[in-house]
């Protein structure tokens, strides 16, 4: 009886010491796999979105991926960092309540062909009470998307350090002014006069402040940085965004930024709050049909988790997958405010431009219901780009006009039907072959190359220009910043150049034209010749 017992407690040591390497060698193959997979998704991330492998997630294991070909929201390699905090009130006489919230940190890291690691991003106070004095607005604030509280603008103040090399960088913040951007379109506007009162003064909303670090050559580079808002208690580790920067692999020549090669193109969409799967389809085709003959690549488009199931399944939406057209990405890095339907728009857009950073790419920042339309007809955009008349033109970011174009001019000539209805039909055509009539629209497209550009506010941004010399980031006393020489308006490109014509009826009626011109240049619609003939045979 006690040979037995022996005999059990044996077998039960050593069942119990198989357990302990097989759990250790399981999670050392977990590790392992987890590095591959991460490396894997880094040389995916870093790739030019539209080259993301249809009908699979970029991330190995993402819950993502049973949305067969949407991409989750690090798709272009931008890491999401969330810090809770609060700032005290900068106008404590109206409303006396320190301004609680949460600081949204989005962030690129990647080691630059010249050898350095750089990161770059942008940060938003989601504030988590809505200040009185905004209620005060005229319209709502609800009327405009999301922007920084006044107390975010001034009082915020962030910082990176190693502590294995204890050392401390604080991070200078950049931010453009919408209202400086619109007026320099005037030759004699004074633009610099202009962003130095605004920094001088206190408004009650503001754009979201860049984050470019150059952290020196990439060899040798510390990779347990912590990025922290100075005075809040949290510190973001930034380990494993390093970690594979510095290991990813480097782009082909001629996807380097800054690269002498024709830039990719694409067109950015925010999301919808209503969709419905075959008319998204048929409004997709046809964007792609004009704009992919224009030079375009192809459409990065957001979409609502609730949506990204249905929209991928959908049988022409796969088909633009398919064909690596279209790149699906599930945006859930923000709650989403059913009462206010574009809460978020600004978050979506900049984020959509700052994961094309580090490639040699132009981004058009759209909308479902634009098109961008050249002076000359048959005119491509890297003919406008290589000798064109965008050729001598600031290449960081581009200003298009826009004009809102119609199927009718209200009086009578045009289609009669309303406009929905062309964009609701399942046959005849692209409805763009109806448009002959336009005016003149407010605020203008931004059209930028990512690697210069601050953070892009619905339609504006600023230009990030020239190149200066500054010290190694590990070892300077300086705040921590870009290597760009100083900061510009984006150039207005001249009408007869090219604009963007807006569909302002495309979803509902909006609005009526009066006696609306012509729209120019005839021709406009080359590239839907062979649609027109295939339209009037059905």
């Amino acid at each position: 009886m006690g040979k037995t017992a022996g005999g059990s407690r044996s077998l039960s040591a050593i069942a119990s010491w198989a357990f302990f390497f097989g759990a250790l060698l399981l999670l050392i193959c977990q590790r392992l796999g987890y590095m591959e997979a991460s490396a894997a998704v880094n040389r995916q991330s870093t790739a030019s979105p539209a080259a993301c492998t249809p009908g699979r997630s970029a991330h190995s294991g993402s819950a993502v991926g049973s949305s067969i070909g949407a991409q989750p929201a690090t798709f272009g390699g931008v890491h999401h960092y969330a810090i809770p905090g609060a700032f005290q009130p900068l106008q404590p006489e109206v409303d006396p309540h320190p301004v609680a919230g949460t600081l949204h940190v989005f962030l690129k890291a990647a080691r630059w062909p010249d050898g350095h690691l750089r990161a770059k991003g942008f940060a938003v106070f989601e504030i988590a009470q809505m200040p009185a004095f905004w209620a005060k607005r005229k319209p709502p604030v609800q009327g405009a998307p999301l922007r920084n509280v006044p107390e975010a603008a001034h009082r915020l103040r962030m910082a990176v350090r190693s502590p294995s090399r204890g050392w401390k960088r604080e991070i200078a913040l950049p931010t453009s002014f919408d209202h400086c951007e619109a007026k320099s379109a005037s030759p004699d506007f004074d633009y610099e006069g202009c962003v130095q009162e605004a920094r001088n003064a206190t408004q009650d909303s503001y754009s979201f402040p860049d984050i470019s670090l150059d952290f020196g050559l990439a060899e040798g580079a510390p990779t347990d940085m912590e990025l922290y808002v100075i005075g809040w208690p949290r510190r973001i580790s930034l380990e494993v965004q390093v970690q594979q920067a510095l290991v990813a692999e480097d782009p082909l020549p001629e996807d380097e930024p800054d690269s002498d090669a024709p830039p990719a193109l694409y067109i950015t969409l925010p999301y919808l709050k209503n969709v419905d799967p075959a008319k998204m389809a048929r409004l997709l085709t046809w964007n792609l049909q004009y704009h992919l003959p224009l030079g375009f690549r192809g459409i990065v488009m957001y979409v609502l988790p609730r949506d990204a199931d249905l929209l991928a399944a959908q049988p022409g939406i796969q088909k633009l997958l398919a064909s690596v057209q279209l790149t699906l990405v599930v945006w859930d890095l923000m709650a989403p405010i059913d009462t206010w339907h574009n809460y978020d728009q600004r978050v979506v857009q900049a984020h959509s431009v700052l994961s094309f950073w580090g490639r040699n790419v132009r981004v058009l920042v759209n909308e479902h219901n634009e098109f961008l339309i050249p002076g000359k007809p048959k005119k491509t955009l890297p003919d406008l780009l290589g000798d064109g008349c965008l050729a001598d033109l600031r290449p960081e970011c581009l200003y298009f006009s826009r004009q809102s174009i119609f199927a009718h001019n209200g009086f009578g000539s045009g289609v009669k039907q309303p406009e929905p209805a062309l964009w609701d039909a399942t046959s005849g055509g692209n409805p763009l072959r109806n448009y002959r009539f336009a005016v003149q629209h407010d605020f203008p497209k931004a059209f930028v190359d990512p690697n210069h550009v601050l953070p892009v506010s619905l339609h504006w941004t600023s230009a990030c220009v020239g190149n200066s010399s500054i010290a190694n980031g590990r070892t300077g006393k300086k705040k921590l910043r870009s290597q760009c020489g100083y900061f510009t308006h984006c150039e207005w490109v001249p009408q007869e150049c090219g604009y963007v014509g807006h569909v302002a009826n495309m979803f509902s009626d909006r609005e009526t034209p009066l006696n609306a011109p012509a729209m120019k240049p005839e021709g406009w619609l080359w590239m839907l010749e062979k649609d027109a003939k295939e339209g009037s045979q059905q």
